[in-house]
């Protein structure tokens, strides 16, 4: 699932309603397959949007794609902008450019009469009549309102109850039906029946009255910033402080007298810093969509945003945290417990020994030193040791040796599927328990953002960042300069290509090019011509850069274990080939050579080196089928490959210049190597980014999803329609990792590191990131505005609002 629904799940209805009306025609002349039809619903839906946006005369085939990189500021303001937000939900991860383009030229094949737009001048749509499926701008109009995307609430099974608690099994993976799984049976404590524990099994109705209280997102009114703002002057903060100071007072007893030693005087504290607007128009610290505070190091930034915590707790605000690592994050949440905040660390799944054993490295650290300045101990340990999610209780009665996946909403009886009625004391359900009255959620960006509490309290399938965008009224990041960094991490996606049975061509590109082999029905389509062309050149060089690797101990040394790309080789060989190259990136050679792209030549391209290259791969082909014996084959391909050098050297005049005539011999085999694996590499990388764009037209036409790169990281595609695409194009590096004793076959795998570039506009906008949509609805949940971002950072990042220092500057 993702936040909205696809167009898959809300299109239905209206693809049923128009294959209906063509199969009343009766008229066998006139069939029109499923895949035409959701062409017509796909290119008209958003052409409409574009019309409902910015006017028909503007709708031009350029034009209307020109919505999908998400440029706002290049566009004119729009009418109607939830529609394109809805636009890109549903089309946004399948239209490069050349993919609007051939998909509108097929649409323009059909049949005129069910088609709504003809194509006029200067490439503009224009709106006709039509005589079948009539009502389907009332269709459109349904389909683009903001209501139709709205996510639903997942539908569990029943919970087990007391008459059925013997037999009870569940499996391995929650997909009972898929290969090599375990069954599971469940027994008593004491390992005879195999039934669960009796008393470990509540009544139904208490059991959803109890889940209810724990359910995400929880229904509430957010606070409105003008309550949350509040005036700058030097009492603001002190109040706060003496309010916190009171409490400590008041509870006094629920301390451990290390813990009373410790306390810091908060009204002391709130006297350090100052907070001062870099553009004074009023004397009140406002909230509003994004906010930006920096100081120097000891300025009173921790200070503050405890403070400011603490008086929006009072003003029944819900904030979160957004922190560098997990270490930050079970500090903060320990400071807070100590100030009489509820605060719930957010910890990922994964790694969680790790996190633990880096926290306790710190207590141990910071133990040891002065105790008023660092106020951890292992008492902060015993404390945020509760938050690590402990066993599942199902996996700890069917003695299960590792994690099953938690059947939460997967116990069976006798075939009948049951929920869990023990999430109320499961160990998975540690800090889910906790959420939901928490006042503070504190966590990393990685765990906002890859992160989802477990399945029964969390029926819209949300991470946490979906979840405190709905439920939060502030949400802090902690500093913002190494929480930006981390966050562009969070878009960099790693795939294997190639190597194992796992591997995404092997398994996926290869795959569709087969089933396009067996179907003679498409041999005219040249969708299916240009796969099976592009799979099988990719394919053939993907081999001959394996070759490379394995028959030459110099390339493995140069691309093993090391992340590379066609700009990295060409910057080496470069260097090699010429003397002195101060910037190699304007160096006329590298300007030439890093302009190649075969399938689709870009406008600085030059068509005729990019022959000259395919000549030279035709050339190696002939030499590795032909050749007599493997001396003479690699001799064959180290004459070809330096003759592609020499006519690149002399055809732009850079012979003079080059060096390479005066190498060493062992030089010029090595660079020879080289060069011949930047070929191959540049073109794996044009045809394989080429299939990417064209996947979708293949999908279309086999009526199936084939799995590209990035599909692991499902939870940050979900924010991909509503951030631009990289100004900078996407980017991939490449990883070859050598095997040793694995899979039959295999040499080592190929993987891609595809960097998405939109991690800091994800951070920057977050705030406002579904404000199109969401204002547009009836709110699912009574939320009054979206959430406040604000970013606690040091003071050389971006532009600031405000500026924390000392009252007493040194």
């Amino acid at each position: 699932m993702t936040m909205f629904k696809s167009f898959s799940d809300v299109s239905r209805g209206t693809l049923e309603a128009f294959s209906e009306e063509v199969r009343n025609l009766n008229n066998e002349d006139l069939s029109f397959s499923p895949s035409a039809l959701k062409k017509v619903l796909l290119v008209e839906l958003t052409v409409y949007a574009f019309e409902k946006s910015f006017g028909s005369e503007k709708a031009t085939i350029d034009n209307v794609w020109s919505v999908f990189p998400n440029y706002k500021s290049l566009y004119p303001a729009s009418q109607d902008e939830a529609s394109i937000e809805i636009i890109r939900i549903f089309f946004g991860s399948n239209f490069s450019h050349i993919n609007w383009k051939d998909t509108v030229r097929e649409y323009l094949r059909l049949d005129n009469f069910i088609r709504m737009y003809r194509l006029g001048e200067d490439e503009k749509f224009i709106q006709k009549s039509v005589s079948v499926f009539t009502e389907r701008l009332t269709h459109y109009k349904t389909l683009l309102n903001p209501k139709t995307v709205m996510p639903t609430s997942r539908e569990y099974p029943p919970f087990l109850t007391k008459d059925k608690i013997d037999n009870i099994y569940f499996y391995s993976s929650s997909d009972s039906k898929k290969n090599n799984i375990k069954k599971y049976m469940m027994t008593t404590e004491g390992g005879g029946k195999r039934a669960v524990p009796e008393h470990l099994v509540k009544e139904e109705n208490i059991l959803k009255e109890q889940l209810n209280e724990l359910r995400l997102p929880q229904q509430r009114k957010k606070v409105p910033f003008e309550i949350l703002s509040t005036n700058i002057d030097e009492e603001t903060w002190k109040t706060t402080a003496q309010y916190i100071n009171e409490f400590i007072q008041a509870n006094k007893q629920l301390y451990t007298d290390e813990e009373n030693s410790r306390m810091r005087d908060w009204t002391a504290a709130a006297d350090i810093f100052k907070l001062t607007p870099t553009n004074p128009t009023s004397n009140k610290f406002l909230y509003k969509d994004k906010v930006s505070i920096g100081g120097i190091v000891g300025a009173g930034k921790s200070t503050f945003l405890q403070l400011e915590l603490f008086r929006l707790k009072q003003l029944k605000a819900k904030t979160a945290v957004m922190t560098v690592n997990v270490v930050d994050t079970l500090e903060l949440v320990y400071k807070l417990h100590l100030v009489g905040l509820k605060a719930v660390p957010l910890i990922g799944k994964r790694n969680m020994a790790q996190h633990l054993k880096n926290f306790i490295k710190k207590v141990k650290r910071e133990a040891a030193r002065d105790y008023q300045k660092n106020p951890l101990s292992e008492l902060s340990l015993q404390y945020v040791l509760q938050f690590f999610s402990g066993v599942c209780t199902a996996e700890i009665l069917a003695d299960a040796k590792e994690s099953t996946g938690s059947p939460c909403v997967s116990l069976y009886h006798h075939d009948e599927q049951f929920s869990c009625p023990m999430f109320d004391r499961c160990g998975k359900y540690t800090v889910e328990r906790q959420l939901a009255d928490a006042d503070v959620w504190v966590g990393t960006q990685s765990a906002f953002i890859h992160t989802k509490p477990n399945v029964l309290v969390n029926p819209y399938d949300f991470t946490y960042a979906e979840l405190a965008y709905e439920m939060m009224d502030v949400i802090y990041v902690d500093e913002a300069d190494s929480v930006q960094e981390a966050v562009d991490g969070s878009f960099l996606s790693q795939n294997i290509l190639l190597g194992n049975k796992d591997a995404l061509f092997d398994n996926s590109f290869l795959a569709a090019r087969n089933t396009l082999d067996k179907r003679y029905d498409f041999s005219s389509s040249k969708t299916s011509k240009e796969w099976r062309h592009f799979v099988n050149e990719t394919s053939k060089v993907a081999h001959y850069l394996y070759e490379l690797i394995q028959d030459s101990a110099y390339i493995r040394r140069e691309v093993k274990n090391y992340a590379f790309g066609h700009h990295q080789l060409l910057s080496k060989i470069t260097k090699s080939l010429f003397k002195k190259v101060k910037q190699v990136a304007k160096h006329p050679f590298y300007e030439t050579m890093i302009t190649v792209d075969f399938p689709n030549s870009n406008e600085k391209g030059d068509m005729s080196l990019e022959k000259v290259i395919r000549k030279y791969i035709r050339d190696i082909d002939e030499v590795k089928i032909y050749s007599g014996n493997a001396i003479e084959q690699k001799k064959q391909e180290q004459d070809l490959t330096e003759g592609l050098l020499n006519k690149i050297l002399v055809k732009y005049d850079y012979s003079e210049l080059s060096v390479y005539t005066g190498m060493k011999e062992v030089e010029k085999k090595q660079l020879l190597l080289l060069f011949q694996f930047y070929i191959y590499l540049i073109n794996f990388d044009s045809h394989f980014k080429y299939l990417l764009k064209i996947k979708h037209q293949v999908e279309n036409i086999l009526g199936e999803e084939i799995p590209e790169i990035s599909s692991v990281f499902k939870n940050v595609k979900r924010f991909l329609p509503f951030l631009p695409y990289a100004a900078t194009g996407r980017s991939f590096q490449y990883f070859f990792r050598e095997t040793h004793g694995g899979e039959e076959g295999s040499v080592g795998t190929f993987r891609t590191y595809d960097y998405l570039a939109v991690g800091r506009h994800f951070l920057m906008n977050f705030s406002n990131l579904f404000e199109n949509i969401t204002q547009k609805r009836d709110l699912l949940w009574s939320l009054c505005q979206e959430p406040a971002l604000l970013k606690v950072q040091s003071i050389i990042i971006s532009i600031l609002t405000w500026i924390i220092c000392w009252k007493q500057q040194l």
